[in-house]
């Protein structure tokens, strides 16, 4: 196998790999979407203790709830205005630029980037006091950070005299300044949960499934949600296919040459046994010893008669010993064209 042959054949192998990757991915985003049709939207209060009370273990295990957040008595406050949350996203990224092989890039640095979180609830506006159900294990939730409210952010210019910026460029590192970020989930934004739904010490909680399904807090609807994952089932469907015939067409192709060189290996091993014959019958009948000419005598060795037809170029110019010994890929001693394949020449 040529270099040619191993890349083409690495290419679709990599494409084939791609191909079972998006294909697993498209496979996911379709069983969660199915999976969220089936979903059932229950209505915070009396009717899902009761449902809750009656249910094996006491537990449903996969459904959705909406609400609102309600704060359990401890909330984080913002930096700036007086926004309450329960969740809070704090980062820290120092902003460069650095040169690298003569050009300038920008690059990040992280500092800080924290996620803290206190207990809160999702309560039915209707009545916050009774119809509530406290969310656990809320930053394991699927896009629950996506739904975080900037409330803070500021970006410090770095303060350096025109001499360190100077002795910086030389350098090829240069500080911009510091992006200091917060986020929260605020209190009062409406947020729909989907999970594992159960009732432990009288009180109702939504946490992740024991089942393996997935965990969401989100502010899109559930049609919404399951939206989502079609489209994105759908981007990853069209991905598989087209890696897929990709591989596909490589992998024919590097087993079409494959396939071709075996053939012409075959074809050049049945020339060399019938040169083999040759020399054997040419030794048998003492020709070694015959006088040549310049014209008969082969070009390689200037010993042997010249005993070989060189196709496609069609010189005739070796000896049967010296066409075995041509050194891959094969090529004609006169012209240099690649040689498809040996016959010999008989000689009366």
């Amino acid at each position: 196998m040529d270099l040619s042959d191993k890349l083409f054949a690495v290419g679709g192998t990599l494409s084939g790999l791609l191909t079972a990757l998006f294909y697993n991915i498209y496979k996911s985003k379709v069983e969660t979407a199915s999976r969220l049709k089936k979903v059932e939207l229950l209505k915070l209060g009396g009717e899902l203790e009761k449902k809750l009370s009656t249910a094996d273990d006491h537990r449903i295990a996969y459904a959705a709830v909406e609400g609102i957040v309600r704060d359990m008595g401890k909330t984080f406050r913002s930096h700036q205005g007086d926004k309450q949350g329960v969740i809070i996203h704090s980062s820290l990224i120092e902003h460069k630029s650095k040169r690298t092989q003569g050009f300038w890039a920008d690059v990040k640095k992280v500092l800080r980037d924290t996620v803290d979180t206190v207990p809160f609830a999702l309560v039915d506006p209707s009545d916050p006091c009774h119809n509530n159900i406290i969310v656990t294990e809320a930053t394991e939730a699927e896009k629950v950070l996506d739904e975080l409210e900037i409330t803070h952010s500021q970006f410090i210019p770095n303060q350096t005299s025109a001499v360190q910026a100077g002795i910086d460029r030389i350098f090829g590192e240069v500080c911009r300044g510091i992006q200091e970020t917060e986020e929260m989930l605020v209190v009062g934004t409406s947020l729909m949960g989907i999970g594992e739904i159960f009732l432990e010490d009288g009180r109702v909680k939504l946490g992740p499934p024991q089942s393996g399904d997935r965990y969401f807090l989100t502010k899109l609807t559930k049609n919404q949600l399951m939206r989502q994952f079609q489209t994105h089932g759908t981007t990853f469907k069209v991905l598989s296919i087209i890696f897929g015939v990709v591989a596909t067409g490589l992998l024919s192709f590097v087993i079409f040459r494959l396939t071709k060189k075996y053939v012409e290996h075959v074809k050049m091993r049945k020339s060399f046994e019938e040169l083999r014959q040759l020399t054997l019958r040419r030794r048998a009948q003492g020709r070694d010893q015959e006088e040549l000419s310049e014209n008969q005598a082969c070009v390689v060795c200037l010993t042997n008669p010249r005993e070989v037809i060189t196709l496609d170029c069609g010189h005739i110019a070796m000896c049967s010993d010296c066409a075995q010994v041509l050194p891959q890929p094969h090529k004609c001693p006169v012209c240099r064209e690649p040689i498809e394949r040996f016959l010999p020449v008989y000689r009366p």
